[in-house]
């Protein structure tokens, strides 16, 4: 049996999303590899709905990639070179912080 057109969209969405770490509420905190550029930074519980940006970790989350504790620029970084994204510094300095950040679990 073939797949559906939503159940391709949906194999996509699904096969892009990382694990970065852990929420302070010990939910798994995730990005998105196919967010657009603006979003490249955006990390989410898939627990409690805590949303933030990787340049400015809220206190209580822990990331890691591989079990591997970790800066979370370079993590994001890696995880989007993987991907074969360039994260350039100019694009860390520049990407304004997403709307979709908010201060559940604290201010960024």
């Amino acid at each position: 049996m073939s797949k559906t057109s939503e159940e391709k969209k949906l194999d996509k969405k699904l096969k892009s999303i990382r694990c970065v770490g852990e929420c302070k509420c010990g939910g798994k905190l995730i990005i998105s590899v196919l967010a657009p550029k603006s979003e490249r930074f955006t990390i989410s519980c898939m627990e409690c709905g805590s949303v933030s940006d990787a340049r400015f970790p809220k206190k209580g989350d822990a990331y890691t990639l591989n079990g591997i504790d970790d800066n979370t620029i370079k993590l994001i970084c890696r995880i989007y070179e993987q991907e074969k994204i360039v994260i350039t510094d100019k694009d860390i300095e520049e990407t304004p912080i997403s709307p979709l950040v908010n201060k559940l679990h604290g201010e960024v």
